[in-house]
């Protein structure tokens, strides 16, 4: 007969541990963000104790699925427009590519709204299931925007080296700081083409 009387003590799930989060934008279009993103995110993916996942966040000109030659079954799209984002959602929307994840945007938009409001928990889940998420974020800056710089243990503004591109470097480090209430953890310059 069981003991009614003794109850189980309460088990305490274990916390998920948290990968970090790279950020990478460009100072201006065109500063080769999108390039640096997709080779840091393969350089860091080659190490077999990494799982890393690349996040194309520019819905407007993303080219990551153009380049890597994908056809991606799942999009970005797909968890903006859920309930919440979940493990077997993002597993579903991600693409592999060699030892890399890659989530895109859509290439066609539909009709249906996208939630931004939903990006922070596609970043957590993200974050729970994989060491590293290396983010290859647009030019603009929007206000969903603060779902990722402000998880970022990395921002990396990346620029050309001639004088306008610099300039811009300072601002876009103004307006990253306007947007989080505050300076980013850990923010860098990277100058490509020196």
């Amino acid at each position: 007969a069981a003991d009614l009387g003794a109850a189980e003590p309460p088990t305490l799930a274990e916390p998920k541990s948290i990968g970090r989060l790279i950020t990478l934008l460009p100072a201006q279009g065109g500063s080769g963000a999108s390039t640096t993103a997709l080779h840091v995110a393969e350089a860091i993916a080659r190490n077999p104790t990494e799982k890393v996942l690349l996040i194309d966040y520019d819905f407007h000109s993303g080219t990551t699925a153009f380049r890597l030659g994908l056809q991606p079954q799942g999009a970005l799209d797909d968890l903006l427009k859920r309930g919440s984002a979940d493990d077997s959602s993002l597993k579903r929307a991600v693409t592999a590519w060699g030892n890399l994840d890659v989530l895109v945007p859509a290439a066609e938009r539909g009709a249906e709204p996208l939630h931004f409001s939903r990006l922070d928990d596609v970043v957590r889940v993200a974050m729970e299931g994989y060491s590293t998420v290396v983010v290859d974020h647009p030019d603009a800056l929007y206000s969903a925007s603060r779902a990722v710089l402000s998880r970022a243990s990395f921002v990396g503004i990346i620029c050309t080296p001639d004088i306008s591109a610099l300039y811009l470097v300072r601002r876009k480090r103004r307006a990253i700081a306007a947007l989080l209430g505050r300076e980013p953890n850990r923010l860098g310059l990277i100058v490509n083409r020196a």
